[in-house]
């Protein structure tokens, strides 16, 4: 349905993507994966006709139609229901005439001429109806919307327009026009992010039974197993496009791992051969040498040696042939490794009682709620988009102090300060060790430098967790934390919150996050309070 040829981007002095074939074909959905700026976006830009790359092409069947997720808005002005009507197509422009023939029917001061021409159009309104696909398609249309909560049920007003929603709210209604839309090949770009733990499952559900293409750049796991049929991964430390067939996220890496012990024993195989080529190399050199030392007067001798040293010269030559062929084996490029540092916490695990919490969103009073937890618990806080979760959060750390919160909204850092004086401010230190810090959370000595300001998305959410894991607090409260997070950062930090002593309250809707952080407590949040389940670590413990 649509192929890439030889697709090169250059950025800068950078090269983005270099020599990239991609085949995307009926029926399969590829995931596509890689580290924060590796090029998952612009090759998407690429395939959908967005960006003109420096070499290559696209090309795509005729007839194909092409929808992608764009993250620029088609007109601040429009309203919702204005885009959502746009995109439905036929089938809402049949369903409106239908409504609107039936109406005109409806009228009591109709006459017999007036009656037949209202019958036929209500029967031209009904055949265009059936054509795009009738009420099945409208079925699906109405759960599109409603699964991504994009009507009054999820908080928007069909009438707004969307230059006054909320970010996550735009894109829920960009990706339900896309998706309206019912193109051949989808392109999506992370689309999971502005999504509840039900909009994810149904998504993933919707792209699994989908009859056409599926390209969908995500680091969400969860997601990308119960999707993908294919993985292609991205590199940003070399321009090598890793192809997975036929299997998900857990599959690729299973036959990543398989690939690289593959590779280290092509290695060392080739390092044996070398070494020995070497050896004798240099046997045949000594042995020349020798034999023209020891025989300076002796023709004859003179002649072995030289033979000896063409000997060690074609040995040679070879050496160099094998180095330079493109069936040599080499390492492949690594990225530096991630190693998410954290301070000790406090030591006293407090039991925290909260009664009559007014939770406010803007001028709403949502709800009053009373929760018990101690700073040790590993809590899970669930629920729709626009429930108050993020309220709830807020309000607790306001009611708790010494907590150490992340917020799903960062705030802008200050223009003038630097991601180093934005660490060391929070976090005082020798200034080595606030570099070893940074160095661990992927920032560079050019990042340390630059105005934190300035930093991408994903560095300065990697600053703001360095912050937030050397406060030395018993208990984190995260909203949100895996947002703008390429998959190894997200598994360093479950790996630092695992090991870490204290607690641990987390809005998440990544499901595998959660399950690797043991959040064994609920909070399953609605407009009518907070339903706790699941046993706390202290009474599981015994303590």
């Amino acid at each position: 349905m649509l192929a890439a040829h030889g697709i090169t981007v250059h950025r800068h002095d950078r090269t983005i993507l270099d020599g990239v074939d991609l085949v995307v074909r009926p029926g399969r959905r590829i995931g596509l994966v890689g580290p924060n700026g590796s090029g998952k976006s612009t090759l998407l830009r690429v395939l959908a006709g967005d960006l003109t790359p420096d070499r290559g092409a696209v090309v795509a069947q005729p007839g194909v139609r092409v929808g992608w997720q764009e993250q620029q808005l088609p007109d601040e002005t429009l309203s919702v229901a204005t885009i959502l009507d746009l995109a439905s197509g036929d089938v809402g422009r049949s369903a409106r005439w239908v409504a609107k023939a039936q109406q005109a029917l409806g009228s009591p001061d109709l006459d017999e001429a007036q009656l037949s021409v209202g019958v036929a159009e209500l029967a031209a309104a009904d055949d265009a109806f059936a054509a795009a696909g009738g009420w099945h398609a409208l079925a699906r249309q109405d759960e599109v919307r409603t699964r991504l909560q994009v009507g009054t049920d999820g908080g928007i007003d069909p009438e707004r327009p969307i230059g006054s929603l909320s970010g996550g709210q735009q894109a829920r209604v960009l990706l339900a026009a896309l998706l309206l839309q019912d193109p051949d090949v989808l392109l999506l770009d992370e689309p999971t992010n502005h999504l509840d733990l039900d909009g994810r499952r149904w998504l993933a559900a919707y792209l699994a039974q989908f009859a056409g293409a599926v390209l969908v750049a995500s680091h969400d796991r969860e997601f990308l197993d119960r999707t993908a049929t294919d993985i292609v991964e991205l590199s940003d430390v070399s321009t090598t496009v890793e192809i997975y067939p036929g299997v998900g996220w857990t599959g690729s890496r299973a036959e990543k791992a398989a690939r690289a012990e593959r590779l280290e024993a092509r290695l060392e195989a080739q390092e044996k051969f070398r070494r020995r080529l070497v050896e004798s190399i240099t046997e045949a050199k000594q042995r020349a040498a020798g034999h023209e030392a020891a025989n300076a007067r002796n023709p004859g001798a003179r002649r072995i040696a030289r033979m000896v040293a063409r000997k060690a010269l074609t040995h040679e030559r070879r050496l160099h042939r094998r180095l330079d062929s493109a069936g040599w084996a080499v390492a492949a490029p690594s990225r530096p490794s991630l190693q998410l540092t954290q301070h000790p916490v406090e030591d006293e695990c407090r039991i925290v009682r909260v009664r009559d919490l007014a939770v406010t969103a803007g001028e709403r009073t949502l709800y009053a709620v009373d929760l018990t937890f101690a700073t040790d618990d590993r809590i899970w806080v669930t629920g729709a988009n626009g429930v108050g979760k993020s309220s709830l959060l807020r309000a607790l750390c306001a009611q708790v102090p010494g907590t150490a919160y992340l917020d799903q909204l960062d705030e802008p850092f200050p223009a003038e300060v630097t991601a180093f004086d934005a660490l060391r401010a929070a976090v005082p230190a020798y200034a080595d060790e606030t570099e070893a810090t940074l160095a661990a959370y992927g920032l560079t000595a050019v990042d340390w430098t630059r105005p934190a300001a300035r930093l991408s998305v994903g560095q300065a959410r990697r600053l703001r967790l360095a912050i937030l894991l050397h406060t030395p607090r018993r208990l984190v409260v995260l909203d949100e934390p895996t947002n703008h997070l390429d998959v190894e950062t997200i598994q360093q930090l479950e790996g630092a919150l695992t090991t870490r002593r204290g607690g641990v309250i987390a809005v998440t809707h990544d499901e595998r996050f959660a399950a690797r952080l043991g959040l064994r407590v609920r909070w399953d949040v609605t407009a009518r309070g907070v339903h706790v389940t699941g046993i706390p670590e202290r009474e599981r413990v015994g303590g």
